[in-house]
């Protein structure tokens, strides 16, 4: 395999946290299923797997996918949600 054939078998994907707007970046086979990447990024920001809202344009996707099937491209960004809870009305005095 030719060093242009490899580096084409590899995609650069950018997933930026919507909470403090800082990026992390990885590089995937473009055939591996984004759950590895995703599960990557949880285990870096030390959150529970599964525990994310990961969307692509805004819209949510089947983690299974892969990224050519996702048609992704080198350099694309997946934005990352931390749900919250609470947010009630403080007590009242």
């Amino acid at each position: 395999m030719s060093r242009e054939q490899q580096q084409a078998s590899f995609i650069n994907l950018t997933v930026k946290s919507q909470q403090d707007q800082s990026k992390l970046f990885f590089r995937i086979r473009r055939d591996s299923e984004l759950k590895r990447l995703l599960n990557a990024y949880c285990d870096k920001k030390f959150l529970p797997h599964g525990s994310c809202h990961f969307l692509i344009n805004g819209d949510r996707f089947a983690h299974h996918k892969t990224p050519d099937e996702l048609g992704l491209e080198n350099g694309d960004e997946i934005d990352a949600f931390v749900p919250t809870d609470g947010g009630g009305g403080g007590s009242r005095i």
